[in-house]
Parts: C-alpha cells; sequence; structure tokens
C-alpha cells in the first residue's frame, strides 16, 4: 500500500504498553510499577545491546538475559511470574512477530509459587519482641505501628503526621500493594508510641 511500517522503539515500550486499549482500565499503582519494570527492561537492552533499537529486533537471548538478571536480585517466583507475564503481554501486543515472542516468551512457562501460610505471633513471642526492641528508638515505633496497624513494612517506614488523625483517633494510608486507601484505628499502644515522638 506504500505505508510506512512503524516499529515500536524499546525505549518507547513502557508507554507503548500503557497506552494499548483495554476492557478495564488497570489501577494508578499498577500501571506505575508495570511501566517501572519495562522501563528497567529498556534500560538493559540499552546498556548491554546498544545496537538494538527497536522492538522487534530483540533477540530471544537477550530477553534471556534480562530475566537471568532478575533471578541474580532473589525475587519470588511469583514477582519473577509477574514479571515474565508483563513482557510476554507487552511483545505479544506489541510486537507478535518479534524473535525474541515466537522463540521464547510465547511458551515460557511461569515458575511454581510457593504460597506461605503465615502463623500470627502468640503472645509471648510479642512480649519477646517488644523487651529486645524497648530501647532501640529506631526500631520500637516501626514494631508497634506494624503490630497495631497489620500495615507492611514500607508502609510503616513511610507513615507520615498527615496521616495521622490523634483527635478521631485514626490512621488514613494508602496502601503500597493495592493502592486502596485504608483507615486504620489508633489502637492505645500505638497511641503511647505516637505521643514520644517529635
Amino acid at each position: 500500500t506504500g505505508a510506512r511500517i512503524e516499529f515500536v522503539r524499546v525505549e518507547a515500550i513502557a508507554d507503548a504498553w500503557a497506552a494499548l486499549p483495554r476492557k478495564r482500565q488497570p489501577s494508578e499503582q499498577y500501571v506505575k510499577t508495570s511501566k517501572g519494570t519495562l522501563r528497567h527492561f529498556a534500560d538493559f537492552i540499552r546498556k548491554n545491546h546498544p545496537e538494538v533499537v527497536d522492538l522487534a529486533a530483540v533477540q530471544p537471548r537477550q530477553v534471556k538475559d534480562f530475566l537471568d538478571e532478575q533471578d541474580r536480585r532473589h525475587l519470588a517466583p511469583r514477582t519473577w511470574n509477574v514479571i515474565l507475564r508483563l513482557l510476554k503481554t507487552a511483545f505479544r501486543r506489541l510486537e507478535p512477530n518479534a524473535e525474541a515472542y515466537r522463540a521464547l516468551l510465547k511458551d515460557m512457562t511461569e515458575r511454581e509459587e510457593d504460597t506461605v501460610h503465615r502463623e500470627p505471633f502468640k503472645d509471648e513471642d510479642i512480649s519477646a519482641i517488644f523487651a529486645a526492641a524497648k530501647d532501640d528508638a529506631l526500631m520500637r515505633p516501626l514494631l508497634v505501628t506494624a503490630l497495631c496497624t497489620a500495615m507492611r513494612r514500607g508502609d510503616c517506614a513511610l507513615l507520615k503526621w498527615s496521616s495521622v488523625d490523634m483527635n478521631e483517633g485514626f490512621i488514613e494510608v494508602r496502601t503500597s500493594k493495592t493502592g486502596e486507601t485504608a483507615e486504620i484505628p489508633i489502637l492505645p499502644m500505638l497511641r503511647d508510641e505516637l505521643k514520644r515522638i517529635p
């Protein structure tokens, strides 16, 4: 037809993936995380294979090298699977004829995910933890916050005063995992700990 064939550039993979039409819009947090992963992939290709400009030119070995690099980060199988699924989707939707997709990603299997069943701490465990941390000005507030709110480690460490309403007795946070807003009551132990913090 004389129309020019346009290839998706490796450096544009994150934005091209985000612009794909979808039946249901993903959460803002999912898009942000996924774009970060795809940018990391683009950086890896640029640094290690600067001759590869278009996504269509990416070779199976190059994708395998990227996934091997993820292995060296000691990721959980579930996290590694998320990265693999994201790459599969990006290549399938953006460059399905790329050798990397046809010869590697298309049939690459996910890892078996080990479900970890965690048991809650017993009263004596909690007492021992607090006894060990009672004089630690850094760890004690984090441990009390984690115990009293059930928030993840990162959310506890990044808690801001703007999220704490001492008068109403609630903490309002947007969780890092789901991006959802949660209202958490301030228990007496946590209230005592917060009062000590300037």
